[in-house]
């Protein structure tokens, strides 16, 4: 079947859906948020079958792949819209953004943490509230309204599609235009990124999108840029000190370096100074009467509010049914806590192993990806979202690789699909009230099964390293238009 007649078929077949998903939503809230969890689902199935280089499916020329890509973002992002509309996702998280965004407007800043209204963020992603804050009253906005739930997930369909668009403009420069299209599709179409964002309500995406800029610009060298948006990511959450020592990776290898060991430090110094200026500054107008170490305290509240060894997330931990158990309970000879430590400290050192034994000629996204995948997998404390951006760093190592080895979109489809259901059994039993009662079975099983996918994970990146395959050349996204 020629393209013509592909674009044709699936343009009427959007065009119904998004018919019958408006028309459903008057009256079936949950069908409706189904439906399309499974449709995207399914369809997220079919394009990882797809071969991308042997199928008529894609287009031969990148006028028509852009169209693709462009139609298929414009469908997903007027689903994810109707769902976000309608969906009552996490609630607690969605009041939470709901009433943060009003106060951070009707309060301002300043008066915002100190009004004795829960917050456990800090300020990097309350300034995108402060905005959606501002529309809400400006054009008085109803709080219960679809169109404010609309723009409490805004930014992370927002997030989404740059997300996509980036994994095709990196993966294009390495590979073909249909592998390159392929993989944006994949992440276009990522269930789990669909049912954090549009279903439950979450920011996964932005914070996920702040980290692949970070890493961006260290591949780019532009070190004190990327130390920038470092301090933003963490402003976002926290848990980005999580790969605070991957970040470090660069720098250590210029310092380390008898030709580069003057440069790397001052450079070492001028982005923990940029790094540090960029958290207190954008901290500064939430400051009010609190001090200027408030920022500090406030992300260390953050962290150590989590006293718990697992958060309903299938890892290591919950493999044991330590879900909501107290991290201070012994497993064998240490407490979880201490395992988790462990475990943590164990993730940087084969992270570090694998990038010096490389002498730093490493592909930056992989290493992203294992060590944080294998800090949620097997760290304490860690939630079912946190293991998000570990997944997308996946896919952007696979992009931004040529003759990428197929196992690291294995890995990733495996956990794309376990992060989905663990997603949606959290939903589920969180709309049941039965939240700190998930079944056991459900939470040992897919623990079980998330831990030997990390099994695998470590072996794949051990053969690649092995294999001298972690290369990576990313050139400037601006440099991609010059060549097509």
């Amino acid at each position: 079947m020629e393209n013509k007649n592909y674009t044709f078929i699936l343009t009427t077949l959007a065009f119904l859906f998004i018919v019958l998903t408006i028309a459903l939503a008057f009256f079936y809230t949950y069908l409706t948020v189904i439906i399309t969890i499974a449709a995207v689902t399914i369809l997220y199935i079919i394009f990882t079958i797809l071969k991308p280089n042997k199928s008529n499916f894609y287009p031969d020329d990148e006028k028509r792949i852009k169209y693709l890509l462009i139609s298929s973002t414009v469908f997903i992002v007027i689903i994810k819209l109707i769902v976000s509309s309608i969906s009552p996702g996490f609630e607690t998280d969605v009041a939470c953004f709901k009433s943060w965004a009003d106060y951070a407007y009707t309060l301002g800043p300043a008066k915002l943490y100190t009004s004795g209204l829960f917050i456990d963020y800090p300020p990097g992603y309350v300034y995108v509230l402060y905005v959606i804050g501002f529309i809400k009253n400006v054009f008085s906005i109803d709080y219960t309204s679809g169109l404010y739930g609309v723009l409490i997930r805004l930014p992370a369909i927002i997030a989404d599609v740059t997300i996509v668009y980036f994994v095709y403009k990196i993966a294009k420069k390495n590979n073909s235009l249909k592998i390159a299209a392929s993989l944006g599709i994949l992440a276009l179409l990522n269930p789990a990124f669909y049912i954090n964002g549009a279903v439950w309500g979450q920011v996964d995406a932005v914070f996920t999108l702040a980290l692949v800029f970070t890493f961006y610009l260290l591949t780019q060298k532009k070190m004190a840029f990327a130390a920038i948006f470092y301090g933003v990511s963490i402003l976002i959450k926290p848990q980005a000190l999580l790969i605070g020592p991957v970040f470090a990776l660069p720098y250590l290898k210029d310092i380390f370096s008898k030709q580069t060991y003057k440069k790397g430090l001052k450079t070492a110094a001028v982005s923990v100074v940029a790094s540090l200026a960029t958290i207190f500054l954008l901290a500064l107008p939430f400051q009010g009467e609190q001090g200027t170490f408030w920022i500090v305290r406030r992300i260390l509240a953050t962290i150590g509010q989590s006293q718990a060894a697992s958060y309903n997330i299938f890892n290591f931990f919950s493999m044991f049914d330590a879900n909501y158990q107290s991290f201070d309970k012994i497993l064998f000879i240490f407490s979880y806590q201490v395992w988790g430590y462990i475990f943590i400290i164990a993730a940087f050192v084969m992270g570090y192993i694998i990038y010096f034994k490389n002498k730093g000629k490493v592909n930056i996204f992989l290493i992203v990806a294992f060590v944080y995948i294998l800090e949620t997998m097997f760290g304490h404390s860690m939630r079912e979202r946190y293991i998000l951006p570990g997944i997308m760093f996946l896919l952007f190592a696979y992009a931004s690789t040529k003759d990428a080895d197929k196992n690291i979109l294995i890995v990733f489809n495996l956990f794309t699909a376990t992060a989905s259901i663990n997603e949606l059994v959290v939903l589920y039993y969180y709309a049941q009230e039965t939240l700190y009662y998930i079944s056991t079975a459900i939470m040992v099983t897919f623990s079980v099964i998330n831990v030997l996918i990390s099994v695998y994970l470590i072996y794949t990146v051990f053969k690649i390293s092995n294999n001298k395959r972690l290369s990576l050349e990313v050139q400037d996204i601006n440099e991609y238009g010059k060549s097509s």
